[in-house]
């Protein structure tokens, strides 16, 4: 989905029958899609380590410290 909606941001915003200023605004949302994006890669990666240091607790009751 998030893939379609950047596609259709930046044929909207790159093609000539758009008006100036819905281009802008077009190009400005894909920007925030991919944004958005990498905040949630970032986030899902910071909760796999807390998740891995949550089970190694768990099973050997020390954990390598996460700065968070």
């Amino acid at each position: 989905m998030r893939q379609k909606n950047l596609e259709t941001g930046i044929h909207l915003g790159l093609s000539p029958d758009v008006r100036p200023y819905a281009a802008i605004q077009a190009i400005s949302e894909c920007f925030k899609i991919l944004q958005q994006g990498i905040i949630d890669k970032n986030n899902r990666n910071e909760l796999n380590k807390i998740r891995e240091a949550l089970d190694q607790l768990e099973r050997h009751g020390q954990a390598e410290i996460i700065d968070i």
